[in-house]
């Protein structure tokens, strides 16, 4: 008899969450990320198509750059560059399946290994991960998914996540 990991009970709340989120990422594999969390910026321009390109943001603090791209799977993203000129931060938003996995490069396996560690309880569409290396936020539902990720080792000092609308 095979158990159902998504009936109620104190353990299987949080079960329930990591399959539904592994299901999620499971579908999130394409083809290879570019300008993901932590590459260099110079890779934003093949990801698809630059919709804004890339302009400096008025921000107290360190210069911070911000380059919004429409992937070709229909993701918005806007990615976000420092001093260092990588990808520190990233904010996205889909109508349809978001590609995880593109978005957070080599950060992904991270990613799925804390969901498949972590049992979180079901919270309908939302999802918050938080590795040594990273943290993510995801939350939706067919026709409206949108979240952040974030690289906290590459974040300029100084520079306030919430100012770019990166969750933190």
């Amino acid at each position: 008899m095979t158990a159902n990991p998504c009936r109620p009970g104190a353990h299987v709340l949080g079960l329930c969450g990591a399959v539904l989120a592994s299901l999620l990422l499971s579908l999130c594999a394409a083809r290879p990320a570019h300008a993901a969390l932590g590459q260099p910026v110079s890779s934003v321009w093949s990801d698809g198509r630059v919709v804004e390109p890339t302009h400096v943001l008025s921000l107290e603090g360190p210069e911070v750059s911000e380059t919004t791209v429409l992937t070709p799977w229909g993701v918005r993203a806007r990615e976000f560059d420092g001093p260092s000129g990588r990808i520190f931060a990233i904010a996205w938003s889909t109508h349809g399946m978001p590609y995880i996995a593109n978005l957070y490069g080599s950060y992904f396996a991270g990613y799925l290994a804390w969901i498949h560690a972590h049992a979180q309880p079901v919270i309908a569409g939302e999802l918050s991960v938080r590795t040594a290396d990273m943290r993510g936020h995801a939350q939706g539902h067919m026709g409206a998914w949108s979240g952040s990720a974030y690289v906290p080792a590459l974040i300029p000092p100084g520079v306030a996540l919430s100012e770019l609308g990166v969750q933190p």
